[in-house]
């Protein structure tokens, strides 16, 4: 497996954007329309949503290939789950 080529650290929310330490990584587009309660959208949500996910790529990343490392003798690697994981961790790596 290829070694994460992205910005390393710990990534956080802030502002709309992604950042690891001072630097920020990625800026999220804002859609507001159809403002509900309280002048927050639905948009707004799934934005925040999608940050999260951002945001935890790095450690969900890292978290798939620690199972793989340590569940690797009772894995059984023709198991579609497990070729699902190494594809996932490709596709981050590579």
């Amino acid at each position: 497996m290829s070694k994460f080529k992205g910005t390393q650290g710990i990534w956080k929310i802030k502002n709309w954007s992604i950042f690891s330490a001072d630097k920020e990584i990625c800026k999220l587009k804002q859609v507001t329309f159809g403002l509900g309660l309280g002048g927050i959208s639905k948009r707004d949500f799934e934005a925040e949503a999608n940050a999260k996910l951002i945001s935890a790529a790095p450690d969900l990343l890292e978290a798939l290939e620690l199972v793989l490392v340590h569940g690797a003798l009772i894995i059984n690697q023709n198991h579609p789950d497990y070729k699902k994981a190494i594809s996932a961790i490709k596709k981050a790596t590579e």
